[in-house]
């Protein structure tokens, strides 16, 4: 069980660095900062929340999902013997989609419209997609190089 709690751990970093990752690409290359003058930035600059802060949030949010839903729910397919990586796939979809429009029904200004929910829903399910694929595989490859250990 130990072993096990470790694995969802790393696996849960790993999925969240590269969310960390992707953010700290695309405020590089897509960031606001590129659609304002110098001086507009500079305006909005106090208000801005640092990378580390939201990559903070996120790592507790879905921690809470990963041991509070994940865990038990591998815990209860591994008793019956039946955690596949086929049923792994499926809650990691399942996962995707329901976390990933609540990210975008959330975070959408509705003063912006309908285009603004859908990018906002889009860009929610592609970092749940991100955050759980790799999570996932992480786990999954982790799982099998310990089964591995313990039969050998």
């Amino acid at each position: 069980m130990k072993n096990r709690l470790l694995i969802h751990l790393i696996s849960l970093t790993v999925g969240t660095i590269s969310i960390y990752l992707i953010m700290k690409l695309e405020s590089e290359f897509l960031g606001i900062k590129n659609q304002l003058t110098e001086k507009e930035f500079s305006e909005l600059e106090h208000f801005a929340i640092s990378n580390l802060f939201i990559i903070g949030l996120f790592f507790v949010f879905v921690s809470l999902i990963q041991f509070l839903i994940i865990l038990p729910t591998f815990n209860l397919f591994s008793q019956k013997n039946k955690l596949t990586t086929q049923k792994v796939i499926i809650i990691g979809i399942v996962l995707t989609i329901v976390f990933g429009t609540f990210f975008g029904l959330f975070f959408t200004s509705k003063e912006l419209g309908v285009v603004d929910l859908l990018e906002s829903i889009g860009f929610g399910l592609l970092v749940f997609a991100i955050f759980y694929t790799t999570n996932f595989f992480t786990f999954i490859k982790l799982s099998s190089d310990s089964q591995k250990s313990r039969i050998n």
